[in-house]
């Protein structure tokens, strides 16, 4: 098992727990899919397991090793969620950077690239450049931080609520789900592309009933809900 959390707690303060009594295993190559509103703990959830927050109590294990023993590095997890960003500059620049800290042979970090192409259908994008002024399309940054995971192939990859600031036209009140389908779908091919790759194993979590729906059904897997930090 790549990773086994048994009663996870989280709380802040001394507040409500932020998460209460997670139980998951999670093993290479699998994908798990929770839904949850705003706040329900999906993040700190996320975070956890990425390790950028602590469990309160309980116990989580990376390939059978306690959590307090792998460093963060260790646990190769690429952790993409709708308040993250890229780095600035050129956009296949910035995508790469995340593999070359690892030491990857140029010409595999030019093969991945090229994949990660070929399943996003992105073309031409050396020309483009990210940074706070760069007017680019919302839906070509979602793309690139997809990219970005293709050509780092991590062991873990996290999507928590990648598409919560997405501005997604509406139609007579109603989500335009067709421009949804279509990220979705860039979503769907991504995950597929990393588990043959690399059998990364990969969590993802969304708000919104819809992009359960449609990720439980192109995956062929069901969701859990997460409600006031209580994962059923």
């Amino acid at each position: 098992m790549l990773l086994k959390l048994t009663n996870i707690i989280k709380n802040y303060d001394g507040l409500d727990c932020a998460v209460s009594g997670i139980n998951l295993d999670l093993a290479s190559g699998t994908t798990f899919l929770v839904l949850g509103s705003i706040g329900s703990g999906k993040s700190t959830l996320c975070r956890i397991v990425a390790g950028l927050e602590n469990p309160s109590s309980g116990e989580m294990f990376f390939d059978s090793v306690e959590y307090g023993m792998v460093s963060i590095k260790q646990r190769d997890v690429c952790y993409i969620g709708d308040s993250c960003t890229l780095w600035r500059g050129r956009l296949d620049k910035t995508i790469i950077k995340g593999a070359k800290r690892r030491a990857l042979e140029k010409s595999e970090i030019k093969n991945r690239l090229q994949s990660a192409e070929k399943v996003l259908g992105i073309e031409n994008w050396q020309k483009y450049r990210y940074s706070k002024r760069a007017n680019l399309a919302h839906e070509l940054i979602l793309k690139a931080q997809l990219a970005r995971a293709i050509v780092r192939q991590p062991k873990i990859l996290i999507i928590d609520d990648m598409f919560l600031g997405y501005d997604i036209e509406f139609i007579n009140g109603e989500k335009n789900e067709q421009q949804a389908s279509l990220l979705l779908k860039a979503l769907v091919d991504t995950i597929k592309h990393l588990q043959l790759a690399a059998n990364t194993a990969i969590i993802i979590t969304t708000s919104e009933q819809f992009e359960a729906d449609f990720l439980a059904e192109q995956l062929a897997i069901e969701y859990k809900t997460l409600a006031s930090g209580i994962l059923t």
